[in-house]
C-alpha cells in the first residue's frame, strides 16, 4: 500500500477479524470506521462531493463483517452514525443489518451532517498521480500544523475540524445525557429495516431517509436493566479516510507522521478511549488512542 491508498484506494484490514474493545465503567470509547471500498477507490478517483460512490459487492461484505467487529461492543451502543454519502450511509446499513442478523434488532441507522470526506475541491474527481500527490502535500502539511492550506475549491483541516468536530462533541454530550434503557424507550425505523439495506437499498431511500432519523432516538428493545448508563458507551461513527485521521490526531495528540505514514484501509476502524469526566468530547487531547486499523495500543490483560 502506498502513502496515497489509505484514503482514495481500495484497501483490507484484517482488523476486520478482530472485535472492538469493549467500554468500561466510567471510560467512553469512539470508534471511527472508514466506509467499505467504493468503485471509486478501485478506479483511484478523488471522490469527495456527496452523495459520492456506492460500495462495491466487497464493500458490501465488508460493511456486514463490521457486524461481528461491533458484537462486543452491542451492549453498550444504541446507534450507528454515519456520514451523509452512499458509501458511509451503506456501510453502517450494513454493519446493523449484521448486527440484527446476529443478536437481533437494537441498533439503530442515524445520518449526520458534518462528518463527509475533506473536500478535494478543483482536483475532484481525477485519478492522476498528480491529483494525488498535490492532496497528500497539503494533508501532510495539516498533520504538522499548517491548518490553513487547502486546494482551491476545497477545504483546509480549519475547515474540517469546525464542521466535524461540533457533531462529535454533540454525540458524546448525547451518550452523557441519556441512560441505555431510556434510549431504548421509542422506536425508529432504521433500527427495524432488514438485511436488504446493506447491499444497496441506501441509495434508492429518498432524502427523508437520509435526514429523518437524526432527530430522534431508540430501537426496537430495550436492553437488560443491568445495563443501565453508567458511563461507559462505545459511540460508532462511519466515515472517511482523510477527515477521520485529521479528527484522531486532534482529539489523541497523534505524532503527525505516524498518521501520514499509516493510511487506513476500507471499513478498517480507529478507537479512542477517554474518562467521562475529561470534559467535552470535542477537546484536543481529551482521548487516548487504543487502536489504529490493525495495531492495537490496548493494554495487556492480566
Amino acid at each position: 500500500m502506498t502513502m496515497f491508498d489509505g484514503n482514495f484506494a481500495a484497501g483490507e484490514d484484517h482488523s476486520l477479524e478482530e472485535s472492538v474493545g469493549r467500554a468500561h465503567r466510567g471510560e467512553d470509547r469512539l470508534i471511527l470506521i472508514r466506509h467499505g471500498q467504493t468503485h471509486a477507490n478501485i478506479a483511484r478517483i478523488l471522490d469527495t462531493a456527496l452523495p459520492g460512490a456506492p460500495l462495491t459487492d466487497q464493500g458490501i461484505i465488508q460493511a456486514r463483517r463490521l457486524g461481528r467487529v461491533l458484537l462486543p461492543s452491542r451492549e453498550r451502543m444504541t446507534e450507528i452514525v454515519t456520514s451523509h454519502a452512499l458509501r458511509a450511509r451503506q456501510t453502517g446499513a450494513g454493519a446493523v443489518a449484521g448486527l440484527h442478523h446476529l443478536v437481533g434488532p437494537g441498533v439503530r441507522l442515524r445520518h449526520e451532517a458534518g462528518l463527509h470526506e475533506v473536500q478535494a475541491g478543483e482536483i475532484e474527481g481525477r485519478s492522476d498521480f498528480d491529483a494525488h500527490r498535490r492532496f497528500m502535500e497539503i494533508f501532510h502539511g495539516w498533520l504538522h500544523g499548517d491548518f490553513g492550506a487547502k486546494v482551491p475549491g476545497g477545504e483546509s483541516a480549519d475547515d474540517v475540524l469546525a464542521r466535524y468536530l461540533p457533531v462529535l462533541r454533540a454525540l458524546v454530550a448525547e451518550d452523557s445525557a441519556f441512560p441505555l434503557d431510556d434510549a431504548h424507550a421509542s422506536s425508529d425505523s432504521a433500527s427495524t429495516r432488514g438485511p436488504a439495506d446493506a447491499t444497496g437499498s441506501a441509495a434508492s431511500r429518498g432524502p427523508a431517509d437520509a435526514t429523518g432519523s437524526a432527530s430522534t432516538r431508540g430501537s426496537a428493545d430495550a436492553l437488560d436493566s443491568s445495563n443501565s448508563r453508567d458511563g461507559g458507551r462505545n459511540i460508532v461513527v462511519v466515515s472517511h479516510g482523510a477527515a477521520i485521521r485529521l479528527i484522531a490526531q486532534h482529539l489523541a495528540n497523534i505524532e503527525g507522521q505516524f498518521i501520514f505514514d499509516n493510511p487506513l484501509p476500507n471499513a478498517a476502524r480507529v478507537e479512542l478511549v477517554r474518562d467521562i469526566d475529561a470534559g467535552n468530547g470535542d477537546k484536543a487531547g481529551s482521548w487516548k488512542l487504543a487502536r489504529w486499523g490493525e495495531k492495537s495500543n490496548e493494554p495487556e490483560a492480566e
